[in-house]
């Protein structure tokens, strides 16, 4: 995915610069509109990678919560990961296990995820976790914790969905303004450089006066 949205915004930029850009017969406004459309690529492709890092960084503090919570539960309450227990049962011993501690910034969102995951273990959904062997509609704790890994992740997806997509309207309306603003300077007759006279219109120019 990364790679197919670099290709994108590349191919975007050569076709803006070889379609509309060189059309600008103004070679400064040439090179700032080839610059910017080139700089927002580039902003467009590094806002993209770091959603993908952050993501990422989240998923492993997740999967890193989830294994201490996993270690404190085995420690505090010794053979319960493999003891069959209801779901009201086993949130009661993870809230209990869930250690309060100051943390900031992407770390603490993970813990977050995971306690909201935890409070809302219930019944219900259990009834909606597939694959898990259990007896009596009762599972063990190392089944929920990897029911509550599955569904933490599950939670912070959309987000990162939502973003991708807010970014992708965001450069594609920044790319039709360069279009347009593109289109309006290589139709704009000022714009051309009108440089230095020579030859024949020189002699006929008298000094001070302007040729048409």
């Amino acid at each position: 995915m990364t790679i197919i949205t670099i290709l994108f915004a590349i191919t975007v930029t050569l076709l803006l610069n070889i379609i509309f850009v060189r059309k600008i017969q103004n070679k400064t406004y040439k090179i700032c509109m080839g610059s910017i459309n080139f700089i927002l690529s580039l902003a467009f492709i590094a806002l993209f990678i770091s959603i993908g890092i952050v993501k990422n960084h989240l998923n492993s503090f997740i999967d890193s919560g989830i294994n201490q919570l996993e270690l404190r539960v085995n420690e505090i309450y010794p053979g319960a990961l493999e003891k069959q227990m209801s779901t009201e049962e086993i949130k009661d011993l993870l809230e209990q296990s869930l250690e309060k501690k100051d943390v900031d910034g992407i770390e603490a969102l993970a813990e977050n995820v995971i306690k909201t995951r935890i409070e809302k273990y219930t019944s219900i959904t259990l009834k909606t976790i597939n694959a898990l062997e259990r007896e009596n509609n009762k599972l063990s704790v190392k089944d929920a914790l990897i029911s509550i890994k599955e569904l933490s992740l599950d939670t912070v997806s959309p987000y990162y969905k939502i973003i991708n997509i807010l970014l992708f309207v965001l450069y594609i309306v920044l790319v039709i303004v360069s279009i347009l603003i593109t289109i309006y300077l290589s139709k704009d007759k000022d714009s051309t450089n009108e440089g230095i006279i020579f030859g024949e219109e020189a002699d006929k120019t008298f000094i001070g006066m302007k040729t048409e």
